[in-house]
């Protein structure tokens, strides 16, 4: 069994929060998949100059380029395109069209429509006693 403080390290440990703000926290394998991605963009930015001493030195400053990096893309306001697709909402289209609707009153009943749903139900009814 665990003392409640190494059960606590266990459970945040498992989380990262890169912001500094609550509830901003990731899982430590996302961080790290984000920290791979700036490796391979750096080592991609090498070109045909990739030697050993090269990387390493990204390596090394990886801890102080990315806060720079994201400094910067906040105060020009760079922005990233993610990679998953987002879903529009169908909000505004669905108002649209209940106003169309409503404005042109179409749910309202004209003296033809009842007539007519009256006959049908007549006929059903015909139809009805005979079978009987």
């Amino acid at each position: 069994m665990l003392t409640p403080r190494l059960s606590q390290e266990l459970l945040w440990s498992r989380f990262v929060n890169t912001h500094s703000i609550p509830g901003r926290n990731i899982p430590c394998d996302l961080f790290q998949e984000h920290l791979n991605r700036v490796c391979k963009e750096a080592v991609r930015g090498l070109r045909a100059n990739k030697t050993e001493k090269a990387i390493t030195k990204i390596g090394k400053t990886l801890g102080t380029v990315v806060p720079v990096l994201d400094n910067y893309d906040t105060e020009n306001g760079v922005t990233h395109v993610s990679g998953a697709h987002k879903v529009p909402s169908s909000g505004k289209d669905v108002n649209m069209i209940i106003e169309h609707l409503l404005k042109n009153k179409y749910f309202q009943l004209t003296r033809a429509d009842v007539t007519l749903v009256l006959v049908h139900l007549g006929m059903f009814y015909m139809y009805w006693t005979k079978t009987l």
